[in-house]
């Protein structure tokens, strides 16, 4: 986990306040406490603050390409970025680091903002065209990285968290009341609102490109393209089967790209169904070195500790549990309270909150089942 953030203004005038971007960068210390690095024009700058997970020494951001005009910060991991990265070598562009990340500066040279498509992986990416003098902002499929922004008169800012958006003077805390009354409906806020009336999220699978003062945004994945047709034949019997064997390789598949990594690995394991079947694809791929994670409750009627103990025995992983009692469970509350920008109305963050820490003196890395 990574974090980014940046101002850029669109008439590339003198950007207003752009002193205000170390404060902002400062703020997403937390998400990347690994290295900080920033680019800085008098239109535009851009900041990162990195957890380092792939090419410790030299995988430090910003990136560039060769001749220094296209440069990158981003928040993610790009999981096909080695079949890319032959391909883009191939063609004759020139690497300086093994980092997933500069794979983008090169695609993006060669495809401009369609780049995107082309990549497998969770990311919030901010790359500056200084020759187009163009600004691309995208976000993964799923939506798994955060971004979010605020655009006020010429100037537009942009950051992985709502904290850092509110470090840039001006940005109204204002409630959007839409959104909230959407919160207590559906448990969370949809996509772009936010609690704030001023502030937007990029939503997933879409990318922005501003350029000549105007400012695009669109998806360039949909889901519904996917989906199988409506009014479509029942699956048969021998569908099925083959819908099953596809399943599990494409289950397969995901693990073999998620454990590239330079870093200690775990996963999060409750015994239900999804972290299973992740802990069982891992333990086929990594026998006898897998780190497994579980919270036992002291209330039985909540607790899943028996599911996870037995799936933990069958495929013979590291398994570590922790206990989140009444205290602890109200410390994270309390922790949770500075970190969470938005209200959310699940209450599994606590428990996963208390995980992901007591996991952290073990690995640096944790995947986990969800949906």
């Amino acid at each position: 986990m990574c974090g980014i953030c940046g101002i850029l203004n669109l008439a590339a005038e003198p950007a207003e306040h752009r002193g205000r971007l170390d404060a902002m960068s400062a703020r997403l210390e937390h998400r990347g406490p690994d290295s900080h690095g920033k680019f800085e024009l008098p239109h535009v700058a851009l900041a990162i603050r990195r957890l380092s997970i792939i090419d410790l020494e030299t995988g430090d951001q910003p990136l560039f390409n060769e001749t220094g005009d296209v440069v990158l910060v981003f928040n993610g991991e790009i999981y096909n970025y080695r079949e890319l990265r032959q391909r883009l070598l191939g063609g004759g562009h020139q690497f300086r680091t093994r980092s997933d990340g500069e794979v983008i500066v090169h695609l993006y040279e060669d495809l401009g903002p369609d780049f995107v498509r082309e990549l497998n992986g969770m990311f919030a990416i901010a790359l500056w065209d200084e020759r187009a003098q163009r600004l691309v902002l995208a976000r993964d499929r799923a939506g798994e990285k955060p971004l979010y922004y605020w655009l006020g008169g010429r100037t537009l800012v942009f950051a992985s968290e709502i904290k850092a958006l509110l470090e840039y003077p001006g940005i109204s805390r204002a409630p959007d009341f839409e959104a909230l009354t959407q919160y207590f409906l559906y448990g969370y806020i949809p996509t772009p609102r936010t609690a704030y009336a001023e502030i937007r999220k990029l939503p997933a699978a879409h990318r922005m490109v501003v350029e000549g003062g105007d400012i695009q945004i669109e998806a360039f994945w949909r889901m519904q393209e996917h989906l199988r047709p409506p009014g479509s034949p029942r699956v048969t019997r021998r569908e099925a089967r083959h819908l099953v064997r596809e399943l599990r390789e494409r289950l397969r598949e995901a693990a073999i790209s998620r454990l590239v990594s330079d870093v200690p690995l775990g996963v999060f394991l409750s015994g239900g169904v999804d972290s299973s079947a992740l802990v069982a694809i891992m333990s086929e791929l990594a026998p006898g070195n897998v780190n497994t994670f579980s919270v036992k409750f002291p209330q039985e009627a909540f607790s899943e500790e028996g599911h996870a103990n037995r799936v933990a025995r069958q495929f013979k992983t590291h398994h570590h549990v922790l206990e989140a009692d009444e205290t602890s469970l109200c410390e994270a509350l309390q922790f949770l309270r500075d970190h969470l920008d938005e209200p959310l109305a699940d209450p599994a963050v606590l428990p996963t909150f208390l995980m992901s820490r007591f996991a952290r003196s073990h690995i640096k890395v944790a995947l986990s089942g969800e949906g």
